[in-house]
């Protein structure tokens, strides 16, 4: 362990995580990863999303920020790549092939182990765009907590690298610093008037194109600095609809990507006031646009006397060949 600096970390006391030899897990692995998180704050997952998603992603975002690049430079304005970012991740978000990185099965899988079945995402996804030299202490942060910017202690952050990283330039961590509680904070920095923190720091350099790091709100973390190429990647927030929300993620607003049987019932019931015989005699079924959401709700019959197609599989399979 080291003492805490937090405004001029000495990189020379960060570990590797190739060295230290840090586990990822698979979705078939989430009890190990369980344990694994409650003890450092953390945990790393691979395998998750399919290649084809992540190489998808990771070419729209490059292209769009040249793109803007571009524009920037043809109008004299500055090169505001954080900027550029944001702007490139609501034009990302829009995309068909976005849905599976925000909700597809495997990330319900996990995210249900750690928040329960109802889970929802929070609004406003991040795109961390970090070149070799990049400065703005925006894209490369010091030792910090994100619970010092408004996010509930409810809710579960999940990092997706679209690259892979080097030592230079990667994420770190201290493993473990979760459970200190919330660090005093001062101008942005740990509160140096609470005395030394000891902490240990540990550069996630084992990271690869599709993976995925968790942490809880809690864990101190920051960035190595800046190596000789690109990090790219985006940072999604999930909680439960059953827990409280920050004043932050209340306005930030949440989309519900999954709920459980007991949400299905009371859907089919109509009400939170639990009228009763709203469907005797008739379908005990629910509104057909939210059966995506609700995965234990049986398929329904429609008015032609056969199941719901997936219309949306069938629009975004022929998305090329509309005008």
């Amino acid at each position: 362990m080291h003492s805490n600096s937090p405004d001029n970390l000495d990189r020379k006391e960060v570990s590797s995580a190739l060295d230290e030899k840090i586990p990822k897990f698979t979705v078939n692995e989430v009890k190990e990863s369980l344990r694994f998180f409650s003890k450092s704050g953390y945990a790393i997952y691979k395998g998750i999303y399919d290649a084809e998603d992540i190489v998808n992603c990771r070419e729209y975002i490059f292209k769009s920020m040249k793109k803007l690049e571009s524009i920037a430079e043809v109008n004299s304005l500055p090169f505001d790549r954080f900027g550029f970012a944001q702007a490139s991740m609501n034009a990302l978000q829009k995309q068909c092939f976005y849905e599976n990185l925000e909700a597809n099965e495997s990330v319900c899988n996990i995210l249900l182990h750690y928040l329960g079945p109802d889970i929802a995402k929070i609004g406003w996804d991040q795109i961390w765009y970090n070149l070799p030299k990049s400065e703005s202490t925006v894209l490369v942060k010091n030792i910090h907590t994100d619970a010092w910017t408004g996010t509930s202690v409810n809710t579960l952050f999940w990092k997706l690298f679209l690259t892979g990283v080097e030592f230079a330039n990667t994420l770190g961590i201290c493993p473990g610093s979760h459970l200190l509680g919330l660090v005093p904070v001062r101008n942005r920095a740990i509160d140096s008037n609470h005395g030394d923190l000891l902490l240990d720091y540990l550069a996630l350099d084992c990271l690869e194109a599709g993976d995925v790091v968790i942490w809880h709100p809690f864990l101190l973390h920051f960035s190595v600095g800046t190596g000789k190429k690109c990090r790219c990647s985006i940072t999604m927030r999930y909680s439960s609809i059953h827990t409280p929300f920050s004043s932050q993620e209340k306005g930030l607003g949440y989309k519900s990507i999954s709920n459980g049987p007991m949400g299905y019932i009371m859907r089919v019931i109509g009400s939170d006031y639990a009228s009763p015989f709203r469907v005797l005699g008739g379908s005990q079924a629910i509104d057909r646009r939210l059966i995506s959401i609700y995965p234990t709700a049986p398929r329904p019959i429609t008015e032609f006397g056969e199941q719901v197609h997936d219309w949306d599989k069938l629009l975004k399979s022929e998305e090329g060949n509309l005008s």
